[in-house]
C-alpha cells in the first residue's frame, strides 16, 4: 500500500504502478546469498548505530520512478529504536510517498523496512 506522508502536497500514487524492469529484475535476482548477507549485516550495524539506515534502493522500482522523476529509498529500522512518528520525522522534508510491502512479499524480511520516494531534483543524477 502507497500512503501519502502528512502535510505533503503530492496526490496518492497506485500501488499497480510499482514495476521494476525485466533488466532490473534480473539484476535483482543475481545477488548471491553472500552479497544479500554482507548487505543485511551492514545495515542491521548501522540501526545499532543510529537506530535506522536510509539507503538509495540499488533495485528500484525503475519504471516507475522514471515515468513519474522519482528516486527510490529505503528506510530500514528496528522498532527498538525508533517508531512511526520518529520515521515520519526523518522523512518529511526529503520524501513525498511511501511504501511498505506486506511481509509475505518483502525481499529482505529480517529487517523492518519501508521504500519512499522523492521527486528528483535537478541536480540529482
Amino acid at each position: 500500500m502507497i500512503k501519502k506522508i502528512p502535510n505533503s502536497k503530492v496526490q496518492k500514487l497506485s500501488q499497480n504502478n510499482l514495476l521494476r524492469s525485466k533488466k532490473m529484475t534480473k539484476e535483482y535476482q543475481k545477488v548471491s546469498q553472500e552479497q544479500r548477507l554482507s548487505f543485511i549485516k551492514k545495515i542491521m550495524l548501522e540501526i545499532q548505530l543510529q537506530g535506522y539506515s536510509l539507503n538509495k534502493n540499488d533495485y528500484p522500482y525503475d519504471i516507475f520512478c522514471k515515468k513519474n522523476n522519482f528516486e527510490h529509498y529505503t528506510l530500514f529500522y528496528s522498532s527498538n529504536y525508533i517508531n512511526f512518528k520518529d520515521i515520519q520525522i526523518i522523512t518529511a522534508e526529503e520524501f513525498n510517498y511511501y511504501f511498505s510491502n506486506p511481509q509475505n512479499k518483502q525481499s529482505i524480511k529480517e529487517i523492518k523496512h519501508i521504500h519512499f520516494f522523492r521527486y528528483k531534483k535537478p541536480y540529482d543524477n
